[in-house]
């Protein structure tokens, strides 16, 4: 409801920051979660009265800004977002200290500019469309393409700002220009390193890195599909799989068994449930499949087994595979 009733301001989500105790962290991340999509999608939370007629939805219509220690996770949830870390020495002291002094004259400063806004309102909404996908288009490169959206919204802004800046004459034309092009430079910095955050929060990089995790610490083991002898890992690890020279193939249940183990020591949880991790291994063409079936059946040493058949390159390092490979594979 106060999503709804800030409309066009500021909400402060503030605080965010690491819990000790597993469930108050878990309560804690699903409220950041769905307050964050309600914000990014503009989504109201539905609701019906005892007569099961609607009670009415009250959708964000303001920005969301969050301060803390800690970040969500999930993927999809975090580029929807703009991180900005700030670490000591970031701040200027003194300009802060000198804004803070005049902290009196910030709410006629804003009342200008809201002014301003409602004067030109037509002439913004008239360019808004246009110019946000020339913005939008120019940031795609190297970021993520939700992240695109969200310099073309910040620049957008800026340079409405400035105009409102250079027309009172706080700022000339020639002084606003470089300002407009620091904060372009400094939106795409941040999307590239929020991209590159981004990545490490793959569910398919997270898997293989838990996978690898398993197989060093001697945890699982992977065997010959022939002769028994095992290929990776130790062998007091679970069994999880079997390989020949170009196939691995992973028995799913044991699989998910050890990885899911591996996480509740570590206090964490796979973001996604184990057939959708493995509708995802489909989509990016790391698995063989049959039909629409993700788990396919493969005869190991005289019984048909339901695996996840990986190409070595795919999932593990096969140092015999990639000294046979042709350069150009």
């Amino acid at each position: 409801r106060r999503a709804f009733t800030l409309k066009d301001c500021l909400m402060i989500l503030d605080d965010y920051h690491p819990l000790v105790r597993k469930m108050d962290a878990q309560q804690a991340e699903n409220k950041a979660q769905r307050i964050i999509r309600a914000y990014a999608n503009r989504t109201g939370r539905g609701r019906l009265n005892p007569d099961a007629s609607e009670k009415g939805r009250y959708e964000p219509r303001g920005m969301l800004l969050i301060t803390g220690e800690e970040i969500v996770s999930l993927q999809s949830t975090q580029a929807r977002l703009m991180i900005i870390e700030i670490s000591k020495g970031d701040i200027n002291v003194a300009e802060l200290s000198e804004l803070q002094a005049k902290a009196s004259l910030l709410p006629h400063a804003m009342c200008s500019y809201i002014l301003w806004i409602g004067e030109h309102i037509e002439e913004i909404v008239r360019i808004f469309p246009k110019h946000f996908l020339e913005l939008r288009t120019k940031a795609l490169k190297g970021s993520h393409r939700k992240l695109c959206e969200q310099v073309a919204f910040l620049q957008f802004a800026l340079d409405t700002t400035l105009s409102w800046l250079v027309d009172k004459g706080i700022l000339s034309e020639t002084e606003a220009v470089p300002i407009s092009k620091e904060g372009w430079d400094t939106f795409i910095k941040l999307a590239q390193k929020q991209t590159q955050r981004l990545e490490l929060e793959d569910p398919v990089i997270l898997f293989k890195d838990i996978l690898h995790t398993l197989i060093t610490q001697g945890q699982v083991r992977i065997e010959d599909k022939t002769t028994a002898e095992i290929v990776k890992g130790n062998k007091d690890g679970d069994l999880i799989g079997y390989c020949d020279d170009s196939y691995v193939y992973l028995l799913g249940s044991a699989l998910w068994h050890s990885i899911q183990r591996y996480l509740i020591v570590e206090g964490s949880h796979f973001p996604f449930s184990k057939y959708t991790l493995y509708g995802i291994l489909r989509r990016r063409g790391l698995i063989e499949t049959k039909g629409s079936r993700n788990l396919i059946d493969v005869k190991i040493r005289g019984e048909t087994r339901k695996v996840l058949k990986f190409l070595w390159h795919h999932i593990l390092e096969n140092e015999a595979t990639e000294a046979t490979e042709p350069e150009d594979a």
